[in-house]
């Protein structure tokens, strides 16, 4: 069984690991597939190959549950992911990742209050777990609780300041709802500057500047949002947004 940081990674997609998985009946391919491949479809396939070997271990099966149902996530099929992390931690109750993940399936669904309470099983199960308070935030902001979601952001990054991607520009964007926007131009400039090339960062700068009025500052945040994510929706709807204002 993957210790807790093997585990994390597995389940959030962010490396690819081969355990030293047994041969049992699913066959040595299956297992390897289920953490290694990149093909979202051919990984649903392997773990379901895995789940249904009755030789794989309780802690074996409880990672291709919680992998399988990051598949289904990537897919966007919210429902069949939370049956799986739900299979998973009923196989193993201390598969801290299996409950955060779950957490995120419930929030993309608009369930706050659900996804709440199993970030916070996850923190419960592994205190250390920077990830699940970066999540639990995103879930307070969605319930507009700005201030819970900035003491979980800021948890996370004193947790891991330089890994949690996400937690600086989650947590100025709760200081921009707030109206705190130093605060919030100090954290996006936090986020920019440890991951250059993380588009929301520049995205939510930019509309700290709009919010001022500072058009064509706001812009020159979005230009570079824009370039590092041509599909970011939002960044070009903010850009067009702040163009016809300076044009008035």
């Amino acid at each position: 069984m993957a210790d807790r940081a093997v585990q994390r990674a597995l389940g959030t997609g962010l490396i690819a690991v081969a355990l030293a998985w047994p041969t049992f009946a699913a066959g040595q391919s299956a297992y390897e597939d289920c953490t290694k491949s990149k093909d979202v479809d051919r990984r649903v396939s392997a773990c379901t190959e895995v789940v249904q070997d009755a030789k794989a271990s309780p802690g074996d099966r409880a990672i291709a549950y919680n992998i399988r149902g990051f598949g289904y996530s990537l897919k966007g099929d919210n429902d069949h992911a939370i049956v799986d992390y739900g299979e998973a931690i009923g196989l193993d109750p201390k598969l801290a990742l299996a409950y955060n993940n779950r957490g995120n399936a419930y929030r993309a669904k608009g369930e706050s209050d659900r996804a709440i309470a199993d970030h916070s099983e996850a923190i419960r199960v592994d205190p250390n777990f920077a990830q699940a308070y970066t999540a639990r935030g995103l879930a307070y902001v969605a319930k507009g609780d700005y201030d819970r979601a900035i003491a979980d952001h800021s948890k996370a990054i004193l947790l891991d300041t330089k890994n949690v991607t996400a937690a600086y520009p989650n947590r100025g964007n709760a200081y921009l709802a707030k109206g705190d926007n130093d605060r919030a131009i100090a954290d996006y400039n936090e986020a920019i500057r440890l991951f250059p090339r993380y588009a929301p960062a520049y995205h939510g700068r930019g509309l700290v500047y709009q919010s001022r009025g500072d058009y064509d500052q706001a812009i020159k945040d979005y230009d570079p949002a824009i370039a590092l994510n041509p599909n970011y929706t939002a960044a070009i709807n903010s850009r067009a947004a702040a163009v016809a204002k300076r044009k008035q």
